[in-house]
């Protein structure tokens, strides 16, 4: 079992279920303008943690205190998260402020990405 494997596994074991919502490039409105396109929606699971107050204190304000992270696998059926995109979890939405692929070997085998609330 390799190591995509092992951490896919971790997640599927102690995550929780998401949603990563990817924007879709906008459509012209017929007036010269775009609106937003209808964005897509990829169940995926993930594992979420609190930063710590070290972690905050470190980065010096860019990461608030209600951030969370969160490690979510490389999945066949979603694309790879963006800062564009948005991810539901338990029922709230959080922006994509971060994302960190962990790719020892040029191969993503996790995403570290931090998200906040728009609340």
């Amino acid at each position: 079992m390799g190591l995509i494997d092992r951490v896919s596994d971790f997640i599927a074991k102690h995550g929780q279920a998401a949603t990563l919502i990817v924007p879709s490039e906008p459509v012209p409105d017929g007036y010269g303008g775009f609106e937003p396109g209808t964005p897509s929606e990829h169940a995926v699971t993930v594992v979420t943690t609190a930063y710590t107050s070290e972690e905050m204190a470190l980065y010096g304000g860019l990461i608030a205190r209600d951030d969370l992270r969160v490690y979510l696998a490389p999945d066949a059926f979603a694309p790879a998260p963006t800062t564009e995109d948005e991810i539901r979890i338990g029922g709230t939405e959080y922006r994509v402020i971060r994302v960190a692929p962990m790719a020892p070997d040029g191969e993503a085998i996790v995403f570290d990405m931090q998200v906040r609330e728009d609340g």
